[in-house]
């Protein structure tokens, strides 16, 4: 674009047919014998060994509109050519200034401990021009909410902060508003202080197996247990679903305060035939220091035949070693999903230092082979190297093992100037599936072979995914797990490319780009922030237990309305079920994109659960809500008039207006607990009546209403009503009509008076 974002590089892999190493030389021109090559155009490495992986990048600074081109040929050390000539166009357009904000919902959540939360706000632009100048206001949550913007152009990270030690265990909101040269935006702040204790974060947040028939795959997938919170967390964890294929290496735990645990969680498909399964793993907590956290699993089996890809224990390393100190080396183990015998290639790309063993073998699905990948720093200066390791079978499949090298000196004084990022988790040459999770995990180190901890770290998606920012782990570890939305079929070779930016203060922004596909699928998945208010869908808003929600995210099942029997409303329906804090959900309604469930009433408030959804028996990625005691949501219709009846029980409206002295009744959800109780599910009754416990404030225009009952309607579920005398004296006209119950007001509506 120009003037723009420069475009994403691409990435291709080169390998020989015959499994043999041939060492290359690259060579880029205009297209002609001779031709110099263009300055908008990077390729490298200049030399490398097969397999190798090529990286082309290019730079539209000074370009105007138009078509570019380039080629690149391949050549033996003696100048033979190796295949054809690759042709790079670059198309160069303009395109209206825009700028992209993520996310548009803050969520910050951690315990009382920590002193203060901390997350980002993240700046894109996407045309020409500049976001300069950025800044950034709290409208509401002063003074515990404060932000940090930096100096930026292009792309900016501004650090969000919440001073929690000085707030009560709860939720708190805010509200920031963003100006940039390209426009503004408002970002609510949702605040979750957790009181002392443990306080776990899970990563990845999801797993994914692929293998084929009758190959005897076994392939295992880590899973890390993070503490945060100031005292140990005792954990149990089991398999709730999937156990005939899946299984982990210990049952319980103790983690420790700022300390990591990892799990390990295995699959042997053993004779399963093709198809999809779903599993799920749970982590509980043995002496009920924190709420149930869910890890949802999906095994895809292909048909026999099927050809195979190169599968690596791990995606990428960094190592940390001092100058002048011996070489460091890591096993990894390379697996497929074949069952006869099949031959690898391994070859290292770096300046010297990096090497891995063995370079060619032969392994089967039953038998993958250990693979050590090395470091030798002999001669290095303190600073930061990075190399890669890829591995192929034939020319079919490739894919590459990242690696990182910082190299410090104690001794010396080193000042930062830089940062760079690896990825660790997910491999260049991916494959993926649209609502398969998909773990992102990247390592952080400045030029002096520092870990870099206090950055913000942000991926983007060429496929159109939103942006998603990777959680900090320690020791320079971010990690996130992205549930793929949009197939890559229809971009550029089929393929969409992963953009995982780190931001550091006092150091210029650290990328780095993955290649890969997204295949379409029918998994079911929730969207970010998905569960709301039925009638008051504030994103980010806590939520109380009772409350009528709608949940959003695709192949979530079929359309169907829930029913009730035994005076119950039912928690499946044609194979779609919720889980909301370990407890099955009543459902109202279900469709490919949506889900009105009930939020159990057993659930406690001032906590934070786990929602996730099982269609056809495959599980959803979780979610987390956080609750509240009362919450009121009020039914209006679209254009935000109330949703309120006569004691005919005809509706309100402009040609039936309400009057002065006269009763209406109002309809809400989140009105929290009421005497007598009622079950999650159950029908209210008409006798005895059931009462909110906190009584409802109900203002119109400025006056305060009479309430005459509070509580559930009866014969419903989860509906609540509120009786109210429209003030004598009101004046005519649509007047403004809010409930608060217990300092938490309701959305506004407008009800018609005359």
């Amino acid at each position: 674009m120009a003037n723009g974002p420069e475009p994403l590089s691409q990435i291709f892999t080169l390998a020989e047919s015959d499994g043999s190493f041939v060492n290359l030389e690259t060579l880029v021109d205009s297209g002609t014998d001779g031709s110099p090559a263009p300055a908008w155009i990077t390729v490298g490495p200049h030399l490398a060994i097969t397999p190798a992986q090529v990286q082309v990048a290019a730079d539209t600074t000074g370009l105007t509109p138009g078509s570019y081109s380039a080629r690149i040929q391949f050549t033996d050390l003696k100048g033979n050519s190796l295949g054809s000539p690759v042709v790079v166009t670059l198309q160069v357009t303009t395109a209206p200034a825009a700028f992209v904000i993520s996310p548009s919902v803050v969520n910050l959540s951690g315990p009382i401990s920590q002193g203060y939360l901390e997350t980002g706000i993240f700046l894109r632009n996407t045309g020409p021009g500049t976001l300069a100048p950025v800044s950034v206001s709290v409208v509401s949550g002063y003074p515990w909410l404060s932000t940090i913007v930096p100096a930026c152009d292009t792309s900016c990270a501004v650090t969000v902060k919440a001073a929690v030690a000085s707030l009560p265990a709860g939720t708190q909101n805010g509200l920031l508003h963003v100006t940039t040269a390209l426009g503004s935006e408002d970002v609510p702040v949702s605040l979750f202080n957790a009181a002392a204790g443990p306080f776990l974060q899970l990563t990845p947040q999801g797993l994914q197996f692929d293998t084929v028939e009758n190959t005897g795959l076994v392939d295992s997938r880590a899973i890390s247990l993070f503490n945060s919170g100031n005292a140990p967390a005792n954990w149990s964890a089991s398999i709730i679903a999937g156990s005939t294929w899946l299984s982990l290496d210990t049952a319980s735990g103790v983690t420790a305060p700022g300390a990591t645990t990892q799990i390990t969680a295995t699959m042997n498909s053993g004779f399963m035939p093709q198809g999809v399964s779903g599993g799920l793993i749970q982590i509980s907590a043995t002496d009920g220091s924190f709420n149930p956290i869910y890890v949802p699993v999906i095994l895809r089996i292909e048909v026999e035949n099927t050809p195979p890809v190169p599968l690596l224990s791990s995606a990428g390393i960094v190592f940390q070693t001092k100058v002048g100190a011996e070489g460091l080396q890591t096993p990894i183990t390379l697996s497929g999903a074949t069952p006869v015998s099949t031959e690898f290639q391994a070859s290292a790309q770096s300046s010297g230092w990096l090497s891995a063993g063995p370079t060619r073998g032969e392994l089967t699905g039953a038998t993958p082979s250990p693979i050590n990948v090395i470091e030798t720093p002999i001669g290095l200066q303190t600073g930061f190297y990075s190399g890669l390791v890829n591995f192929a079978f034939g020319t079919g499949a490739l894919r590459t093992f990242n690696v990182g090298l910082s190299v410090i000196d104690p001794a010396a004084s080193c000042q930062p100037q830089f940062l760079y990022a690896t990825q660790t988790a997910l491999p260049d040459g991916f494959a993926t599936r649209v609502g398969y999770p998909t773990p992102l995990e990247v390592v952080l180190v400045d030029d002096c072979g520092n870990y870099v901890s206090n950055a913000l770290v942000n991926a983007t998606f060429s496929n159109g995914d939103p942006d998603l920012e990777l959680q900090p782990l320690g020791n320079g570890q971010y990690a996130a797990t992205w549930m793929p939305a949009n197939a890559s079929d229809s971009l550029p070779n089929g393929v969409a490319a992963v953009s995982i930016s780190g931001f550091a203060p006092s150091l210029p922004p650290a990328s780095q780009e993955l290649i890969g596909t997204v295949t379409s699928d029918t998994a079911p998945s929730l969207n970010p922030n998905a569960v709301l208010n039925n009638l008051n869908p504030v994103v980010g808003s806590p939520l109380a237990p009772g409350t009528i929600v709608q949940i959003y995210g695709s192949s979530l099942g079929t359309t169907a309305g829930g029913s009730i029997a035994n005076g119950q409303l039912e928690t499946s329906l044609n194979g779609t079920s919720v889980t909301i804090g370990g407890i099955a959900a009543p459902l109202f309604y279900t469709s490919a994109g949506q889900i009105n469930a009930q939020i159990p009433n057993e659930l406690q408030a001032g906590q934070q659960y786990q929602v996730y959804a099982t269609v056809n028996g495959l599980y959803t990625n979780p979610l987390t809500i956080t609750t509240t005691a009362v919450q009121p949501g009020l039914a209006s219709f679209p254009d935000g008039t109330v949703i309120a009846q006569d004691t005919n029980y005809n509706l309100i409206s402009s040609t039936n207006p309400a009057h002065p002295s006269e009763v209406i009744i109002l309809y809400a959800t989140g009105m929290g607990a009421t005497s007598p109780p009622v079950p999650t599910g159950g029908v209210a009754p008409a006798s005895p009546l059931s009462n909110v416990t906190a009584a409802p404030t109900v203002t119109i225009g400025t006056t305060n209403a009479q309430v005459l009952f509070a509580g559930l309607s009866p014969g419903s579920v989860g509906l609540y009503q509120i009786d109210i005398v429209i003030p004598p004296g009101t004046a005519s006209g649509t007047m403004p009509l809010v409930v608060t119950q217990n300092g938490a007001a309701s959305n506004t509506v407008m009800i018609p008076v005359e």
